[in-house]
């Protein structure tokens, strides 16, 4: 008893004219305006993902070169085809025999000998056809030595030799190899010619199917017929009709309306309602995977829509029908907590118990982005020792400051919210002095506030500063941010470099001046400055560069132990 063993459809579909090749006109005209006109490169190169037809187009080049008609076509191209599929050429190529037809799998021959037994078959004459072609898949997987083996041969190969390398990823393809070849990039097909293909071979098979199953299959293959194919044959053995139900059953994915549902209890911060919801819908059962990713698009079409673009997609769709409404920074924040875990997402092996984490996470999540300002000084804060109280005071953030001062006041007295012009700008340098760069505090310590207008802010630096102007706007996002929160989301910051003179000291006040200067802050004095002479320009060269920059006097403060 005999049987006949059926192809899948994959398989069974697969073109074997240029005319049956879908969603590639551009690659189908180059190769058939070469056929017509005579005109054969030594090296093809087909590039594109998997399943988008590389190997199937290179397949149909091949056996139109070696068709007995190709003379034919090239004289009257409208009124014939190649290949033809009826001489001995065509059909020993469909039978998978052609003597002058070779292909190779580098995925499992990627050393040199194999290279090398190429090379030397290569010098053989055709036995069938007019031409030997040498198809290598996923040609990126050679190695290196092997690809440098073939450099000569593919820059001069016999003249009945043609080469067809086909690679999902033509950039670990040397650039010596890659330069020689004739190179053509598939795409994935468009979702017209795919789902038009997949009605054609549904009605062919007599497979029974809806509209929105076939939509569904498109949908998820993403342009790539291979993986359509074998879609819609899982499917068609699931069920007795292909429908968008079966296709979501068979993915183990979950449809818009459950998942958007549950978008909705993750916005809305119910943890109690969205675990009930959980469980309700069996996410535990669903592809984890597949529910990050429309949880992500959700998102990304919300932050759309917060700005008023409109995009062409079933996610907004589902956001505009659900009215869905977000503040730019929740939506931000939402998205952040998904980058903080897809590394750890795409390597764990408990995917759902990650997403569930997740989930309640968002839930839990805080109305605002959190302030990196606010952050740094609350860390500086806990790190200051415990005996340094004003230090500690000055350390704390802008609101906390000014919530302190209100609950320390008596309720007898109304306290003012706004700042007076001096003390904003102390809180400003107080703020300033906890960054990383200890040279910005420095420079505003030495700056005189000239005027205070609405928002803008404009102070006087020594001119002897000038050259550290550059420093000041290379770190404007850090200082800015700190004089926004203390004088306003607008606030701005002008300079103007000015030669300020020091006040005289009157002659009663100059010891007391002296000796202020000199404590610590332990309470101790040091002794009196006395000014050092550096005239000498050999034993000071260093003292002499500073002073081109910063004029002054040099000064010898001897502290006590």
């Amino acid at each position: 008893m005999s049987t006949t063993t059926q192809l899948n459809l994959a398989r069974s579909w697969r073109s074997k004219q240029f005319d049956e090749i879908i969603g590639q006109p551009l690659a189908v005209r180059i190769l058939k305006n070469s056929l017509y006109t005579s005109h054969f490169f030594p090296v093809y190169l087909f590039a594109g993902e998997r399943g988008c037809g590389k190997t199937t187009t290179a397949r149909v080049f091949a056996g139109a070169l070696n068709c007995e008609r190709l003379v034919e076509f090239q004289k009257d191209p409208k009124g014939n085809s190649v290949p033809c599929l009826t001489c001995a050429s065509c059909m020993a190529m469909a039978a998978g025999s052609h003597p002058d037809f070779i292909e190779m799998d580098a995925a499992s021959h990627t050393g040199v000998d194999n290279v090398r037994s190429i090379i030397e078959a290569a010098t053989f004459m055709p036995v069938l056809g007019t031409k030997r072609i040498y198809l290598i898949d996923e040609a990126h997987m050679l190695s290196k030595s092997a690809f440098n083996a073939f450099l000569k041969l593919l820059e001069e190969p016999p003249p009945s030799v043609v080469f067809m390398l086909a690679t999902t990823d033509p950039h670990k393809i040397i650039d010596t190899v890659r330069s020689r070849c004739f190179q053509l990039f598939l795409n994935p097909v468009s979702d017209e010619s795919l789902l038009k293909h997949l009605k054609n071979i549904c009605d062919t098979e007599k497979i029974a199917y809806k509209q929105d199953g076939l939509s569904s299959i498109v949908e998820e293959s993403k342009g790539l017929v291979r993986d359509a194919l074998n879609l819609l044959e899982q499917v068609r053995f699931a069920g007795e009709i292909v429908t968008k139900t079966q296709v979501l059953t068979v993915l183990g994915h979950l449809d818009d309306e459950r998942l958007i549902e549950l978008f909705k209890r993750v916005i809305e911060k119910d943890i109690a309602s969205l675990l009930t919801f959980i469980k309700e819908i069996a996410l535990a059962d669903a592809d984890a995977s597949f529910v990050w990713e429309k949880l992500e698009q959700f998102l990304r079409a919300a932050l759309w829509l917060s700005y008023g673009v409109d995009q062409n997609s079933s996610a907004v769709e589902l956001i505009k029908k659900q009215k869905i409404e977000l503040e730019n920074d929740e939506i931000v924040r939402l998205l952040d907590i998904f980058c903080e875990h897809e590394l750890l997402f795409s390597k764990t092996s408990k995917k759902y118990s990650l997403l569930e984490m997740m989930l309640i996470r968002m839930c839990r999540r805080s109305g605002k982005l959190t302030d990196p300002f606010r952050v740094a000084s609350i860390d500086v804060q806990k790190k200051m020792p415990p005996q340094n109280k004003e230090r500690t005071e000055q350390a704390k953030p802008v609101e906390i400051v000014q919530q302190e001062k209100k609950e320390h006041v008596p309720s007898s007295v109304s306290v003012s919210t706004s700042e007076s012009t001096d003390d904003r700008w102390d809180l400003f340098l107080q703020q300033v002095e906890f960054l990383d760069d200890q040279l910005l505090p420095s420079l505003f310590k030495q700056a005189k506030v000239s005027s205070i207008e609405s928002e803008k802010v404009t102070i006087q630096l020594p001119e002897r500063l000038v050259f550290f102007e550059d420093m000041l706007k290379e770190h404007e996002m850090v200082w800015l941010a700190l004089l926004r929160k203390i004088f306003g989301s607008t606030a701005t910051l002008h300079w103007e470099f000015i030669a300020i003179q020091e006040a005289p000291v009157v002659e009663g006040q100059k010891e007391e001046s002296l000796q202020s200067r000199s404590r610590r802050f332990i309470g101790e004095e040091i002794s009196r400055p006395t000014n050092i002479d550096v005239s000498n320009k050999d034993e000071w060269k260093l003292t002499h560069a500073l002073l081109a920059h910063f004029p002054g006097t040099v000064t010898e403060v001897m502290e006590e132990n």
